[in-house]
């Protein structure tokens, strides 16, 4: 596992401005690594994040479990221009209320997308009702400048719903209105129904996939896996993602991951496929063609 302290490429002001300020005409988007499974996306003047984490992450004993500090405040990241954020399930390091809460109260007219069955815990933890929308596994939701995002049942080792038959963990496929498709896998595990389910959107622009694994000790405190480096290298060749990036290994003490492993495998097993792995606050563009 990987146990070592890591630093922002660009974090605060010079992060800040770059999310505001990019802008990309038709055929062009743009993606930022926030950490963990933390992304930023901008399509046009549409910037939304998935899975950020912008505040700390306690222990019990309240000892920080990061390996790093959020690179501004959640109050800083309402004022970027981002309009949604996309969160997978209601685990810490996915809807962290000390980011959400803040982020909705700095930013009225922002968005909290949650799977269905988290609606109640973000309005037990001050999310306004009218902030909230709820995600629903297959039901698209419309966003602005063309694009779309379409949830899909993601399995956080198990597919879990409640009484009602909604998922309690979601993966994301957004589009541009370019029909560029970027996959955020947030927690998951790989199964036959997730490959199916992605293999009939026809190739990816981008797959944005864990890869911290699953294993006895840490199950044994708790910790809930997803793919191994190995399984989302494989997944990216049977989705046909033209580019591949590992998340999903660095954040949060104890459930870590080396992405050199992740590495070893494409070049050994997929040599002819593209992966990038991004630093803190590294921004990548994207193309319809990339």
């Amino acid at each position: 596992m990987m146990e070592q302290q890591r630093s922002w490429y660009k974090q605060g002001s010079a992060l800040l401005d770059e999310l505001s300020r990019t802008f990309f005409p038709k055929g062009v988007a743009a993606l930022w690594y926030l950490g963990q499974s933390g992304f930023a996306l901008k399509s046009k003047e549409l910037l939304v994040f998935f899975d950020p984490v912008f505040a700390d992450l306690q222990s019990k004993d309240g000892t920080t479990r990061r390996y790093y500090p959020a690179p501004f405040s959640p109050e800083e990241a309402a004022q970027a221009g981002v309009s949604y954020v996309f969160c997978s399930h209601d685990h810490l390091d996915h809807l962290q209320p000390g980011t959400v809460v803040p982020m909705a109260k700095a930013q009225p007219r922002l968005k909290i997308v949650v799977p269905a069955p988290s609606v109640g815990k973000a309005l037990s933890i001050g999310i306004p009702e009218g902030q909230i929308i709820a995600a629903h596994a297959e039901q698209t939701i419309g966003l602005p400048d063309g694009c779309i995002c379409t949830p899909i049942p993601a399995a956080h080792e198990e597919y879990e719903t409640d009484e009602k038959g909604d998922q309690k963990s979601l993966s994301y496929i957004f589009q541009t209105s370019d029909g560029m498709k970027i996959f955020h896998a947030g927690d998951t595990v790989i199964t036959p129904e997730l490959t199916e389910r992605l293999q009939r959107e026809k190739g990816f622009t981008a797959a944005l996939l864990p890869i911290n694994g699953a294993d006895y000790k840490r199950r044994r405190r708790g910790v809930i896996g997803n793919m191994n480096s190995r399984e989302a290298a494989d997944l990216s060749a049977d989705i046909n993602a033209d580019l591949v990036v590992p998340c999903h290994y660095d954040m949060v003490f104890g459930n870590g991951e080396n992405p050199l492993h992740f590495a070893e495998y494409m070049q050994a097993y997929y040599p002819g496929r593209k992966f990038h792995m991004l630093s803190l606050g590294e921004r990548m563009l994207l193309t319809a063609n990339n």
